[in-house]
């Protein structure tokens, strides 16, 4: 079994990134980018998506007093 690592890739136009982005380099859209995780197979160095993890806007939560 190989390791698992993430990915940040754009919604918009499938653009990928080590990190994540507030504008996406290729397509110039803001705030596209979501994790993938990314297990990568050790005998071939290919990886495969084995799951994702859905980002949403910041704009979609409310500030609040602590």
């Amino acid at each position: 079994m190989g390791k698992a690592t993430s990915a940040w890739c754009c919604q918009e136009c499938g653009a990928t990134a080590p990190k994540w982005l507030g504008k996406c380099p290729e397509c110039g859209q803001f705030n596209t980018y979501i994790e993938e995780k990314i297990r990568r197979d050790d005998r071939s160095g290919s990886g495969r998506i084995i799951s994702s993890v859905e980002a949403r806007p910041l704009r979609d939560f409310e500030a609040s007093e602590s």
